[in-house]
């Protein structure tokens, strides 16, 4: 806290001196934009168009406009800009959103705790999440679940991305050009043309190339060349090439059919991370700092102590008589993601009578990834494993290829006091994963995945296949003036279907199957004492399906531990929302409980090999959000939110991969302490306790440039994050972090120009870490995986739009 205080000091002045000129101006001016767009925003979080204020759900919903004002270009970006919801990115192809403190204790879970839609269509894989915002009308968070009406995993909540839809009056067009240092060059593009006023289409392009921030200390192999070495220059880089198509058709009146394709693909390089480890296969030294204890089969070198303490840094600590060079050491032949998706969708929607209405939806997706990532501290002296000493690590997990299908029928009946919904979903997925670990030689060109089939290999391949059926409906009525109840529900049945894939792609062994039923309810009252507030009471139940663990020869299983059941939540939640002062000011706030059980978490088996996937008993967490946007007068606009989430275990919850990585004889473990398998009560890793975002606008006429009347436009954003525990011994920590965005420019009606910094004092911080235990990977011992933040990025960005 002392840090926070000494180092964001000017931040804490800048916003004081923000708030002083808000409340210079008279008291919310009366000539505040009473119809801002900021309180119109629409959203479909309940399968209908909704004011965002209408709607009795916890929903975050970031605009096109803000994230134009904002320059978000990520989920990532976006969650800074969102209360109660966090971005993962971790590391390669498992980057995974979070909502209210609900993390997965298993990060290469084949499905999300939180559900991602693209207009509509679920991206079940987390390789297939991180869309770059392209053409973008809104993303809406759902928090809370959302499994009723959503379905597919919306356990925690759910993401919604919806494109801008081509417009049946109006030509519509806009192009954007940014740069920036380490060399950031990007190029965005969208047409909308209409067609006889009965139809209109419109494409979207971008072309994306950064170098990254971090500097890569690696220079071994500065002078080698070749097709194997991907990671170039500077890590956290990347390449992103995205298209966007859409057609809009209405023939009648009451006829409305919606298609699109999207297609990306995706390069990005090594993440600029470390490791720091107790584990000979990993590391020639042992950074840890506490718990002394000898890791088993670990050569005396590595030193005493089992477990990191403390905060993780931003430069990787060296132990005692390590050879290893300082900074940020990643061998080039690693990469985080190179893969392509595709999502596609049509609708269409018929207007029976005023209030009937029938809707079907198709959607479909493919999407394949790969990763490389080192997991040797030191690439250029490489591993102290006797069989494998002077070699380099590397682990491709978390890879592979999914296709899906799906389709929903829902009609609805609407009335002013009554609202009837209906529905049916079936759907089908294809989803092939696979991993492997090879070592080395350093400061060579071999190719990895032509040797990703070493002795340790054991992560194997899988094929799961998935056929989803559902039925899910709403009712609605009112029961008095402004006071309103509603249930949702939906039956689901999951058929699971898993198999082992032998090296030459044949399906192999064991044929796993089983189909996982689900019924998750949602009961709302809310109760509108005016057109200005909603207050709102519900109780929803979440679930996530349920799965298999194959067994390997080398990692053979009972029938008990080839089966994992699916996990559910119970959340309790009270909200109100509302504006004041002719909608100068707009307020959400909500408090909630979440019982949640079953949880999916690691469980170790055989030392050496990947843990498998079992049900933990649980966890509960509290939380309250709020967030406000002030607009004291038409010059200024502020925002502030906050979310606190107390995520722990739930008593008598027993983590067994704590005791296998630091007890010397594995028949026998201590009880007591970090050792302790018993994690009751202690925090869920890698979630925030506390995220607060606070922003200022400035926007003021300054005359006419070059024929048009040009306002001047400055945006200061501040997003604190608090420190995040990177596994269930709460002993390592990622430090909190408080990161500053400003941009300042131009704009006029057909064009702008916008001057920017991200991270604007060049914080440097640790933003996820990841731990691994012994049986999670090769050898023994514990290993931390921390990947940094990206450091400071100054650009311009020039818009004209027509």
């Amino acid at each position: 806290m002392k840090k926070f205080r000494e180092n964001y000091r000017v931040t804490a002045g800048i916003g004081i001196s923000l708030l002083a000129m808000i409340s210079s101006n008279a008291a919310f001016a009366q000539d505040a934009d009473a119809e801002s767009d900021e309180t119109e925003i629409v959203v479909t979080a309940r399968k209908v168009s909704e004011n965002v204020l209408d709607v009795p759900l916890a929903i975050s919903a970031v605009t096109a406009e803000q994230l134009e004002q904002t320059g978000a270009r990520s989920l990532d970006e976006v969650s800074r800009l969102t209360p109660g919801f966090n971005f993962e990115r971790t590391i390669g192809t498992l980057a995974q959103p979070t909502i209210r403190g609900q993390a997965q204790t298993r990060i290469t879970n084949p499905v999300q705790n939180v559900a991602t839609f693209f207009n509509g269509v679920y991206l079940q894989r987390s390789y297939q999440v991180d869309s770059d915002l392209l053409d973008i009308d809104r993303v809406e968070i759902v928090k809370g679940p959302q499994s009723a009406l959503f379905g597919r995993n919306a356990f925690a909540g759910a993401v919604s991305i919806v494109t801008k839809r081509p417009d049946l009056e109006d030509f519509r067009g806009q192009i954007e050009a940014t740069i920036g240092n380490h060399e950031r060059r990007e190029l965005r593009g969208s047409l909308s043309v209409p067609l006889g006023g009965i139809a209109a289409v419109s494409v979207a392009g971008s072309i994306s190339d950064f170098d990254g921030t971090w500097r890569n200390d690696n220079v071994g192999s500065a002078a080698l060349s070749g097709a194997t070495l991907v990671t170039k220059g500077r890590l956290n880089g990347y390449k992103n090439r995205s298209i966007l198509a859409q057609v809009a058709i209405e023939p009648m009146d009451n006829v409305r059919i919606d298609a699109f394709w999207s297609h990306r693909k995706i390069f990005i390089e090594s993440a600029a991370t470390y490791q720091l480890s107790s584990t000979f296969a990993i590391s020639r030294g042992n950074g840890m700092n506490c718990t002394p204890f000898v890791a088993p089969l670990s050569p005396a070198r590595n030193g005493n102590d089992a477990l990191f303490c403390g905060a993780l840094p931003a430069s990787p600590p060296i132990g005692a008589g390590d050879p290893r060079l300082p900074g940020l050491l990643v061998d080039r032949r690693s990469y985080g993601q190179d893969g392509q998706s595709d999502v596609a969708g049509a609708t269409v929607a018929v207007d029976i009578t005023d209030a009937l209405s029938l809707t079907y939806q198709f959607g479909y997706t493919d999407a394949d990834a790969t990763n490389i990532a080192t997991l040797s501290a030191d690439p250029l002296n490489g591993s102290a494993f006797p069989f494998f000493l002077g070699q380099v690590l590397f682990d491709a997990r978390g890879n592979g290829s999914i296709t899906s299908k799906t389709h929903e029928l829902r009609a609805q009946y609407e009335t002013d006091n009554f609202r009837l919904l209906v529905g049916g979903f079936a759907g089908t997925v294809d989803d092939f994963s696979f991993g492997g670990t090879a070592f080395l030689a350093p400061n060579s060109t071999t190719d990895v995945f032509a040797n990703i089939t070493t002795p340790l290999s054991g992560y194997g391949a899988t094929q799961r296949d998935e056929r989803n059926r559902a039925v899910f409906g709403l009712v609605s009525f009112n029961l008095a003036e402004g006071l309103r109840i509603a249930a949702e529900a939906r039956q689901s049945w999951e058929r699971v279907t898993q198999q082992g894939v032998n090296a030459a792609g044949v399906l192999t062994g064991t044929v796993f199957q089983r189909e996982f039923k689900a019924f998750t309810p949602r009961f709302t009252v809310d109760y509108q004492p005016d057109d200005n507030w909603l207050i709102y009471a519900s109780a929803a139940r979440g679930a996530k399906v349920g799965g298999f663990n194959v067994p390997t020869a080398t990692n053979p299983l009972t029938a008990d531990q080839q089966i994992f059941q699916p996990e559910f939540n119970w959340t309790y939640e009270l909200g109100l929302k509302g504006t004041l002062l002719d909608r100068a000011l707009t307020i959400e706030a909500a408090v909630f409980h979440t019982d949640w059980s079953n949880l999916q978490g690691n469980q170790s088996v055989n030392l050496g090999q990947p843990a498998i996937v079992r049900n933990l008993a649980g966890a509960k967490v509290d939380g309250v959000e709020f967030s406000a946007v002030i607009r004291p007068s038409s010059a200024f606009t502020f925002n502030l939110g906050v979310a606190y989430a107390n995520s722990r275990f739930a008593n008598g919850t027993v983590d067994d991969t704590i005791p296998r990585a630091l007890c010397a004889s594995l028949a026998t473990c201590p009880t007591t302490g970090v050792y302790s398998s018993n994690i009751s009560g202690r925090k869920l890793p890698r979630v925030p306790e506390l995220q607060a975002n606070a922003g200022v606008q400035f926007r003021q006429p300054i005359g006419s440039i070059f024929g048009t009347e040009v306002d001047l436009v400055s945006r200061l954003d501040l997003s604190i994050t608090s420190r995040q525990y990177t596994d269930n011994t709460n002993t390592a920590y990622v430090p909190s972090r408080e990161l500053v965005d400003g941009n300042i420019g131009l704009n006029s009606d057909p064009w702008s120009l916008r001057f920017w910094a991200k991270n604007l004092f060049d914080r440097k911080y640790a933003a996820y870490a990841f731990t691994t235990f012994a049986g999670s990977g090769a050898g023994s011992g514990v290993t931390y995986g921390t990947l940094l933040g990206d450091r400071r990025t100054l650009g311009a960005t020039m818009s004209f739009k027509f």
